[in-house]
């Protein structure tokens, strides 16, 4: 009974093709593994580019300044800002590139970082000092309208008494010049007439003097000078006084409101608490604060079959 033999050095060469397939894959495995590690690293790298460049515009958005005016860049406009740049961040970099703790300690952060309640208490006072400055402001319009009332008296008046005076001053002369002065010298009738218009002509002078001096007053005050230290109960002066100390308190509290809605050291302070946030995750398997060499083990890797470069 014959039994038909197989080919010389088949089954040999059927066991050294089985090998040559099994390092060919293995080959094919490595190279495929030692593509994804590329990949990965390069993810890595870019993701840390990402975040050097978000750390970046944070610190600039801490020290930037914010208008007051209306429609200028606000607190609002600064706040937009953040938030926007956070999800750009979040978006680009991937949910799986955040912990929760991550979030969480976003929404902790930006939830209320500004305390307003400093602003409202000056607001308060700011209020009340321009209340009172109206108040000031109506008294002080009101003794300017008595006052102006009160010159256009004086003024008449004034007229009435030169128009007086100089009557009398003329019947003097008048008489002076007349026949009857001579009479008026030996007589007693003629004498106290004299005296008594003489009299009259001084009264006149001495009204006519105090009006003017009132007058002068009253012009002074309206033209916004002091009244007399010696005038009782408060005068046009010390209202006035009163009043320019209460609008430039006003002002100064107002600059100070300003420059506290800038709440530059808490716009700064949360930005740098977000860095820092950011700096610690651990994207792609590498913790930015705590960054070694990650080439080496790339370097390290050699194909199957091939020995290790020393």
């Amino acid at each position: 009974m014959s039994f038909g033999s197989s080919p010389r050095g088949s089954h040999a060469g059927g066991k050294r093709g089985g090998e040559r397939k099994s390092v060919r894959k293995k080959k094919q495995e490595f190279h495929t593994h030692k593509q994804k590690l590329r990949e990965s690293e390069s993810q890595a790298f870019n993701l840390e580019e990402l975040r050097a460049r978000v750390l970046t515009s944070l610190e600039k958005l801490g020290k930037q300044k914010i208008s007051a005016e209306p429609g200028g860049y606000d607190l609002a406009s600064w706040t937009k800002n953040l938030n926007s740049l956070l999800d750009d961040f979040e978006q680009r970099a991937g949910p799986s590139s955040f912990p929760p703790h991550y979030f969480l300690g976003r929404r902790q952060l930006t939830a209320a970082p500004f305390d307003s309640s400093s602003v409202n208490a000056l607001d308060e006072e700011i209020a009340a000092l321009r209340r009172e400055a109206e108040a000031l402001k109506q008294e002080e319009e009101r003794e300017r309208h008595q006052n102006e009332e009160k010159l256009l008296a004086l003024e008449s008046e004034k007229g009435r008494v030169k128009t007086d005076l100089e009557t009398a001053r003329n019947r003097a002369l008048e008489r002076s010049s007349s026949g009857s002065f001579l009479s008026s010298l030996f007589g007693r009738r003629g004498r106290s007439k004299s005296e008594s218009e003489q009299n009259d002509t001084k009264e006149l002078e001495s009204r006519l003097l105090a009006l003017e001096t009132e007058e002068n007053a009253l012009r002074a005050k309206l033209s916004g000078g002091r009244s007399s230290p010696d005038e009782k109960g408060p005068t046009q002066g010390n209202r006035s006084g009163r009043l320019l100390e209460v609008e430039g308190k006003a002002a100064a509290l107002t600059t100070e409101r300003e420059e506290r809605m800038q709440f530059s050291r808490e716009r700064e302070g949360l930005a740098t608490e977000l860095a820092a946030l950011i700096s610690r995750l651990p994207m792609g398997g590498v913790d930015l604060a705590q960054k070694g060499d990650s080439s080496g083990a790339q370097e390290m890797a050699t194909e199957p079959g091939r020995p290790a470069e020393v």
